[in-house]
This record gives structure tokens, sequence and C-alpha cells, in this order.
């Protein structure tokens, strides 16, 4: 006897019939066929999007993870689960040429797995067409359900690149307003609350959280090495792996995936001190875990075509490592960074920094700047100094 269920037709002892499989298998994308299906929004992605480009390529984001989400209701699959990854950095793409990387990082501030679209039914088709209506106002309007880093609100309205308006679609009724605050709807509204109040007025607290933040503004535009990141990626791409140390304070390392280069000589170049503190990072991790607002894709890299494509698909790892103490000895006037101290964070260290007569400690997460982004030392050198100045001055020189 043969049951039905769910799950699709079992045998009468549990086991899905093999003739079923095959059938599935058919209407699900190989790993190549969806390889073509990311290479289509990489040559389709706008990097300079009017409101009505950027609402296309949306269109495009969306019929590709809908597309993926059917697929994956017939069959589980690892390659489906890192395609819509994929699929979605195309939307955080999107998201850092209309919006800054300060209000992308609040917006992020969310726990939990990326949303099912298809799941949403026409909740998700209601964010769609108001995006659709304020676009042809002139207004770029994004989905925050087709990034991994835009994890508040259903519509993030470009209004300012610093501080952009979230908004909540809903289909449900209006609720009295004496039980709009409960529950999740409750929570959604007092979080977007919050940032909206943090991104206009530059301090407060996040909801969920305990610690007011407090906004510096600094005046640095960074400065970045991608010169040397397309001499590695087109090295490795012709079989060429490639290891080198620019200055004292990097070592890189760059192979397509399956080969290796030979890092020795670079290692033994590279001239370190006892007792330094190292931080390492590969091109390889923002692909494939976590929400990563502070690295924006590749694709937005001022790197050759075929490097952003091969660092987008992960086809080329870069291993970049920084010597920590490379800011060390930095000054400017009478700011001085003194030494490397212990600190809880991301980067388990902070910088000490000397102004005048007082001390002041700062995180070291710039560091990650240059690993992921290749900003070059030089460039957070001088945002450090910055950031210790406003700091400093802030606190009216009580530190």
């Amino acid at each position: 006897m043969i049951y039905s269920s769910f799950a699709g037709i079992t045998c009468n002892h549990g086991r899905r019939a093999d003739w079923l499989d095959g059938l599935w298998s058919r209407w699900v994308r190989t790993d190549e066929d969806l390889r073509k299906a990311r290479r289509i929004l990489f040559d389709a992605f706008p990097p300079l999007p009017t409101p009505q480009e950027a609402f296309r390529f949306q269109e495009l984001l969306a019929a590709e993870i809908l597309s993926t989400e059917g697929e994956q209701s017939r069959t589980r699959s690892q390659s489906l689960k890192e395609h819509l990854r994929a699929v979605r950095l195309y939307g955080d793409a999107l998201s850092s040429t209309l919006l800054s990387k300060y209000s992308i990082r609040q917006l992020a501030r969310n726990s939990g797995k990326a949303p099912h679209l298809t799941g949403q039914g026409n909740a998700f088709q209601l964010a769609v067409d108001c995006a659709r209506v304020i676009a042809s106002n002139g207004i770029a309007a994004l989905l925050s359900d087709l990034t991994n880093v835009l994890r508040n609100g259903d519509l993030v309205v470009c209004v300012d690149p610093d501080s952009p308006i979230s908004i909540e679609c809903k289909l449900g009724k209006v609720k009295d307003p004496r039980f709009e605050r409960q529950g999740r709807r409750g929570r959604q509204l007092a979080r977007l609350e919050s940032i909206h109040e943090f991104l206009r007025t530059g301090r407060g607290v996040i909801f969920g959280e305990e610690k007011e933040r407090i906004t510096v503004k600094v005046a640095h535009t960074p400065q970045f090495g991608y010169a040397l990141v397309d001499k590695l990626v087109v090295s490795a791409l012709d079989h060429k792996p490639l290891a080198l140390n620019p200055s004292s304070a990097e070592f890189y390392a760059a192979s397509i995936l399956g080969e290796v280069a030979d890092v020795q000589p670079a290692l033994e170049a590279w001239k370190t001190s006892k007792g330094d503190h190292f931080a390492l990072g590969s091109s390889l991790d923002p692909l494939r875990s976590g929400t990563w607002p502070d690295v924006p894709p590749p694709i937005l890299w001022g790197i050759s075509p075929a490097a952003r494509w091969a660092l987008m698909e992960g086809d080329v790892a870069i291993s970049h490592a920084m010597r920590v103490e490379a800011l060390v000895g930095l000054a400017s006037g009478n700011i001085r960074v003194t030494s490397v101290i212990d600190q809880p964070g991301r980067i388990p260290w902070g910088y000490q920094i000397q102004v005048g007569d007082k001390y002041l400690s700062l995180s070291a997460n710039l560091v990650l700047q240059v690993l992921y982004c290749h900003e070059t030392v030089a460039s957070v050198g001088e945002e450090l100094l910055e950031q210790a100045e406003k700091a400093f001055a802030l606190f009216g020189g009580a530190v």
C-alpha cells in the first residue's frame, strides 16, 4: 500500500519512492544553473541607480529569491541556502549605493534568520507595491527582505543616506491604539522608533540595548588599496597564487580555491616584533556567515570586473593579516597612539591614546576596515587620530 503525505509519496515502510526523487530533481537547478542566475544579477546591477532602476533591479532579486524558495520546498539543499545568501549580497550592494555605512549599521541591529518571502504571500506584495509607488515619485526605496543587512522595517525609504525612513507594511486591520504596543508589532515599532531617533539626533538607546550610543562625525575620506587587491585576484585567476607583504604592517595571500600560495618567503620577509598582536581575515568570511553591514560587497570595489565577479562568487580567497601595533606611534598635534591594550569587542584589543596629559582608549575595530574592505593602514590611522580628537572634545576633555 502507498500512503500520501505532505513531504511526498512514501512507501508503507516510510521510504520515499525513487521515481518521485527523480521527478523532484528535474525541477531543481544545478550549481551551474544557480551560478548563471547570479551572473545575470551581476551583469544587471546598477552602480549608480535612479529610483526606478533600483526598483527594477529589486524585482529581479525578488523573482530569483521566490524561485529558489520554491525549489527549497521540494528538496533540502545546502547549495540553495548558500545561493539565497549570495543573491541577497546584491541587495546589500544596492543598499550601499543608496545609504551610508553609518545608517546601514543601525538598520542591521536585529537578530534572526533571513525572511522567507513565499510565506509572506500578499504581505510581501504589499511592500513591493509600496516601493513601486515611492520610486515612481522619484525616491528610491529598498525592500529589506531582499538583503542580508537591513533587519528593520519592510521598506527603507532613502530620503537621506544618513537618515532614511523605515516603514512597516501591514495587511491586517489597524489595531486599537491601546494595544498596538503589545507583542511582536509593538517590539517592531519600539525598535524602529529608537533607530529613527538615534539617526535623527545622533544619540540614544536602541531598543533591546542598555547603553546609550553617541555619534561622533568625522571628516575623514577613506583611501583603499584596490590596485593591490586587483593584482592579487588577477594573478590567482591566472593560476599563479600570490603571497606578499606590501609593508611591515600587512601580509596578503590569494589563490583560487583548491590552489595554495607559497607564503613562506613573504612571511620570512615580514618584519615583526616579539609580542606583536595580529588580526587575520578572509574575503570568504562575509560571504559565508552573519551580517556584515560594514563591508560593502566586492561588486562595489574599484577593481576589474573579473576580479569583482571572482570575489562575489568566492572563486578566489584573499587572506589578509595586519600587525595591530602598526598604528602605535602615530601622532597629530598633541594626540598620540601609545599602545595596544586588551579590550573586549569584535577585535579583543583597543588602542590607548594620549591627548596632552590625559589618556583615552578606543576600540581596534578600524582594523576590520583594513582586513575586509582593504582600506590602507595609513588611512585608518588618520581616522583613528580624528576619532580620538572628536571623542576628547565631546567629553570636554574629561577622559
